[in-house]
């Protein structure tokens, strides 16, 4: 094995180099390298205030998250966890606190590491754990970003199609938990089998982690059906067999019919509210303010003027409050 790393101060980058190759008592060699920059030093410079401004405004913002999540708690004691949007905060403020410590250990080895090489810098210092926690550490904040951009959907509470969409997920949370967990079981199994079957032939299948990401690959229709042929020929196609109609057929299918169901659901009670769509209001009058009037007779609804007793103005202030109302009741339905 040959590790080692690179610094470049122009870039203030790190870069973690580890050549391995070996020798399995089946005969042959494993060749394997990884390269895996990464920045240690992450307040240096213009860009590094930048980055220490934002990492004291996360802060700030977990601080508030946890004073509302305590009032809500407070407020409403166990009812607090039967509102999905409630339930996913909570989640969500939970990956941020591992976020901080996460980065609080990484930035700890970090100071100590780099010690340890200033005081002797001919001796080999290892960084692998630093990548370890770096890994993690991006690994969570990926997950934090996801979840924060699916939280934005509550902004657009007001609109129909968002208020469908997030029906959907209200009404499939519960199935869609259990089948999680159900999927979870098989895919693993077939991890554990892959491993043994082809770990000591294929590097796609060496470890636990290699074959995880093989078995998703393989889901989207990227497999390598080929390699593990020449090495197991008949176990091979029984594995491969199984986890196709197992997996991919019988798993995937019942994951579209949970969400079909569901969105069924979700379009029959959204042809039930006849009322208008607060987003698509507000567009009709921006876009009428640089069209042309309607026809005389006719207003801007397409209804004859001596059907309506309102006129268009007035018409406008009443619906206005009513649209505006059940915007608000959808945003607390969502919250």
């Amino acid at each position: 094995m040959f590790e080692y790393t690179l610094f470049n101060p122009s870039t203030n980058m790190f870069i973690y180099n580890v050549f391995l190759t070996e020798f399995p008592q089946t005969g042959g060699a494993f060749t394997m390298y990884w390269v895996y920059p990464l920045r240690l030093y992450s307040h240096v410079g213009a860009i590094g205030k930048f980055t220490l401004f934002c990492e004291v405004i996360f802060v700030v913002y977990l601080i508030v998250f946890l004073v509302k999540i305590c009032i809500r708690l407070y407020q409403q004691r166990m009812k607090f966890f039967t509102v999905f949007w409630q339930v996913y905060d909570l989640f969500m403020f939970m990956v941020g606190v591992a976020s901080v410590g996460i980065y609080i250990i990484r930035l700890g080895f970090t100071y100590h590491t780099m010690a340890k090489y200033k005081e002797d810098m001919r001796r080999f210092v290892n960084f692998s754990h630093i990548v370890l926690w770096d890994e993690i550490l991006v690994a969570c904040l990926s997950v934090l970003v996801f979840m924060a951009t699916m939280r934005i959907l509550e902004a657009f509470a007001s609109s129909k199609k968002v208020s469908a969409l997030v029906k959907v997920f209200e009404q499939s949370g519960k199935d869609l938990f259990w089948y999680g967990m159900a999927f979870l079981h098989m895919i693993i199994g077939f991890c554990f089998l892959g491993y043994l079957l082809f770990g000591h032939h294929l590097l796609s299948y060496m470890n636990i982690y290699k074959c995880l990401g093989t078995l998703f690959i393989s889901m989207i229709g990227k497999s390598n059906y080929g390699e593990i042929t020449a090495t197991q020929p008949v176990l091979a196609k029984v594995f491969f067999c199984l986890y196709v109609l197992t997996i991919i057929f019988f798993t995937l299918s019942i994951f579209l019919s949970i969400l079909g169901a569901s969105i069924d659901d979700s379009v029959k009670d959204t042809k039930k509210d006849k009322n208008e769509d607060l987003i698509e209001f507000m567009m009709h009058r921006f876009k009428s303010i640089f069209s042309k009037p309607a026809a005389k007779g006719l207003d801007k609804y397409g209804n004859s003027s001596e059907d309506n007793t309102v006129e268009p103005p007035d018409r406008e202030c009443k619906i206005m409050p009513d649209l505006l109302i059940k915007s608000l009741n959808n945003i607390n339905v969502v919250r």
